[in-house]
């Protein structure tokens, strides 16, 4: 054991030098000392023999070769002395090995004073006994062998090393996260999809309220599947470049607000098509038009008419709805 405490080098000395200042490290050094000089006397205490209990324990063993006598002295004086009866054992000894007899398999001593003593071997076998128990079982072979086995299925919570226990412990938890979310995300999938949870409709405070993909295609179907019989003039502001476009209802085509004549769509001679992929195809004079409904909830309107590509696409974020216009020469 080394030693727990260093004296100060150089010594400490009195007022009036300076040398040695009392402060927290020189302090905290002794006290470090004093801790573990405590600790160690605590412990000493704890485990240092009961003095009645070593006075009962031997100091010095003698044997008497005459009487083969052996004495066992203990630490308070008193002795034991054990008889063994080692001198009156002959040279020839024999062993029974007669089943009928009643000291089979014992080992015959005849002693000098003629005397006979019977010895069980079995006395100078330790025997072992192997039992079951929930966790490992025992099988012994036709030889002697003995196989001790686990279980299936023995194997608890309390028997696995700490750490490996806290790493599945922590990937149950992660996977049972990941499958809360993964339902949340499932719900979340059908109402932008549906505008419902589990078939049920969604409130009107939930973000996917008319705000899900089936609403806008039932929508655009109402919108594309309605007449404009009895239509009058209607003026569109702010059109492509700016300009204000008037439709009229009598010959069904659009014009500039100048009067000139331009058309740009014969909304009578259209062809409206549901494809089984979802989208909604428009298709009329000079006129092109695919709308689809996006997996995240947002709708693309592409336009082609007049050699130019319009591609408008609507998204939406609670209240907010936000259109990205891009435009391209076909």
């Amino acid at each position: 054991m080394q030693k727990a405490f260093v004296k100060k080098d150089p010594p400490w000395v009195d007022l009036p030098s300076i040398d040695t200042p009392i402060i927290a490290a020189e302090l905290n050094r002794i006290e470090d000392g004093v801790d573990t000089i405590d600790s160690r006397v605590v412990t000493m205490d704890t485990t240092k023999a009961n003095q009645v209990d070593l006075l009962e324990c031997f100091k010095a063993i003698t044997f008497d070769t005459a009487t083969g006598t052996f004495t066992f002295t203990r630490w308070d004086g008193t002795t034991v002395p054990i008889n063994t009866d080692i001198e009156k054992i002959a040279v020839n000894f024999d062993y029974d090995d007669d089943p009928t007899s009643a000291h089979y398999q014992n080992l015959v001593l005849t002693l000098s004073d003629g005397t006979v003593k019977y010895v069980d071997l079995s006395a100078l076998i330790t025997e072992f006994e192997f039992t079951d128990s929930a966790t490992i079982g025992f099988t012994v072979s036709s030889s002697g062998e003995v196989t001790a086995i686990v279980k299936n299925g023995s194997i608890t919570a309390e028997k696995l090393q700490p750490n490996y226990l806290a790493d599945v412990t922590a990937q149950a938890n992660a996977a049972a996260a990941s499958a809360t979310a993964a339902a949340g995300s499932v719900l979340d999938s059908e109402a932008w999809a549906n505008g419902t949870r589990n078939g049920t409709d969604v409130p009107s405070t939930d973000p996917a309220y008319h705000n899900n993909a089936k609403w806008w295609k039932d929508k655009a179907q109402e919108i594309a599947s309605g007449s404009i019989g009895g239509l009058s003039d209607v003026t569109i502001d702010n059109p492509q470049q700016g300009q204000d476009l008037e439709y009229n209802a009598t010959s069904q085509e659009w014009e500039n607000s100048d009067g000139t004549k331009k058309r740009i769509l014969n909304l009578v001679n259209k062809t409206t098509t549901f494809n089984s992929d979802g989208t909604i195809s428009i298709t009329g004079p000079d006129y092109t038009e695919l709308i689809t409904f996006n997996a995240n909830g947002s709708i693309t309107d592409a336009v082609t008419m007049n050699g130019k590509v319009t591609t408008k696409t609507t998204s939406f974020a609670g209240n907010v709805i936000t259109q990205t216009i891009v435009e391209t020469n076909a």
